[in-house]
């Protein structure tokens, strides 16, 4: 189970990756259903949808282990419980920061161009990027790029 939100058009004054990080991690820190405070998961996924001129992201948090069966219900209505199917991925990892579109696009059209030269198929149409560290991480960073396998 993950819990999402998604990230309104560039240009929107709340497409802002702060606003979008702060609303999912609101649910955490307790407006749910049970008032819970919940420790974060990882990764941080964006699940990018479409083409880079027309795409839609939606940001999301994997829930701990011991909320995945049951998990609170969040009382933003722009937060919303995921359960996302078993997927087969082709990944690329990288280090550093990864803040901006910008370093994904150029890390997931690395990973394009690998998969499509050893002629592996994967759905064009969406993109997970993946991070793993908390911003005050600063060495040994770990960022994750997924195409799902078709």
């Amino acid at each position: 189970m993950w819990v999402c939100t998604k990230q309104p058009p560039a240009g929107d004054p709340e497409s802002s990756q702060l606003t979008v990080f702060l609303r999912l991690f609101d649910y955490l820190d307790g407006k749910n259903s049970r008032e819970e405070r919940l420790p974060m998961g990882v990764p941080v996924s964006i699940s990018a949808e479409g083409t880079k001129a027309s795409r839609n992201l939606t940001a999301c948090f994997f829930l701990p282990e011991k909320v995945q069966a049951n998990p609170p219900t969040p009382t933003n209505p722009e937060v919303s419980l995921v359960s996302r199917p078993s997927l087969t991925i082709i990944t690329k990892s990288f280090g550093g920061y990864a803040n901006s579109e910008e370093t994904w696009d150029a890390e997931t059209d690395k990973l394009r161009k690998l998969v499509t030269a050893s002629g592996l198929s994967f759905d064009p149409n969406v993109v997970y990027w993946n991070a793993y560290d908390p911003p005050l991480k600063f060495w040994g960073r770990r960022n994750e790029v997924w195409l799902v396998r078709v």
